[in-house]
């Protein structure tokens, strides 16, 4: 029984880090080259690992895409409201837009989501 669990936890973790990992480097060449122009080779390729294994965590090169992009609005609302709550913070229009685009900026500061 205990062996069965700690199995099932250990599954369970390394899963969670290679979803993570591809995620983190899918968001970097989304990033880096948009959406059209990103590959499931290079993801693999940065995350040392083969395209194969990608399609073990996600089906597809819009699956992984949405999974990057779900994560990014979940994080993005939860760092703006718990910004905007900070005492002291005056908040306008534009800098809640500037928070809210950030998570979708590339390193260069080209927007990689068209408005």
């Amino acid at each position: 029984m205990i062996r069965t669990s700690t199995r099932k936890a250990k599954q369970a973790m390394l899963r969670t880090f290679m979803e993570t990992t591809i995620a983190q480097m899918a968001k970097a060449v989304f990033a880096e080259r948009g959406y059209q122009q990103a590959t499931l080779e290079e993801i693999a390729q940065r995350a040392g690992m083969s395209k194969a294994t990608i399609y073990l965590y996600y089906k597809n090169k819009d699956d992984l895409f949405l999974h990057v992009v779900e994560k990014l609005a979940e994080t993005t609302i939860a760092e703006t409201a718990q910004a905007a709550e900070a005492p002291g913070r005056r908040w306008t229009n534009e800098r809640v837009w500037c928070m809210a685009r950030w998570p979708f900026t590339s390193t260069n500061g080209s927007s990689s989501v068209s408005t």
